[in-house]
């Protein structure tokens, strides 16, 4: 269990003590400098990127709005066949129960 004494400020401080620290970065450091760093192409990126964000782009002004309504019309028109036959067959058998 911790005593209060070794919970405050200067306890707890390192007073410098980034000797692990410093010796993994400079091992990062060499191990960087050792391996060719081919620079990324950031202009291939970049069109790639400009490239997609025009696709989206005309998809989300140009094609979704008319989907949208595209869509209402199937399930309107869907509905309403579904209707008809409901109604038709209702007909008809009203229709035979009045003639016998």
């Amino acid at each position: 269990m911790t005593t209060v004494e070794e919970m405050q400020y200067e306890k707890t401080l390192m007073y410098g003590r980034y000797s692990e620290l410093q010796r993994f970065a400079s091992e990062f450091a060499a191990s960087r400098r050792t391996t060719p760093h081919q620079p990324p192409d950031i202009e291939e990126a970049l069109k790639k990127k400009l490239k997609t964000y025009k696709i989206r782009r005309y998809f989300s002004e140009k094609i979704l709005p008319y989907m949208v309504d595209w869509l209402f019309i199937l399930v309107l028109g869907i509905s309403m066949a579904f209707l008809s036959f409901v109604i038709d067959y209702l007909i008809d058998v009203i229709g035979q129960g009045m003639c016998t």
